[in-house]
């Protein structure tokens, strides 16, 4: 699934309501950074770096999605976070 956000003022009427369809690092990053207070969450003492490959590592990848376009891959919170978690190190603090 891509990211999508709720319009209030523009966007396309759909069964999931009114959508707007934006793109680039401003939008992205919200979302990036939200996970990476979810992993941070769930083990307090990882570093920067760390959480970094969580997030990459977590990401979905395919050979359609270019690395100057998508970067590491389109972001999957779900399996980063599961990432974390198999390491069997939560909440240490």
């Amino acid at each position: 699934v891509d990211i999508r956000s709720a319009s209030l003022t523009k966007g396309i009427n759909s069964e999931e309501g009114l959508l707007t369809l934006m793109s680039g690092t401003s939008m992205a990053t919200p979302h990036v950074s939200a996970v990476a207070a979810l992993i941070r969450s769930l083990n307090p003492k990882l570093t920067p770096k760390e959480v970094r490959q969580f997030i990459f590592d977590g990401a979905v990848k395919g050979q359609d999605y270019r690395l100057d376009f998508f970067g590491a891959g389109i972001l999957n919170a779900e399996k980063s976070l599961e990432l974390v978690q198999s390491l069997g190190r939560t909440n240490e603090y």
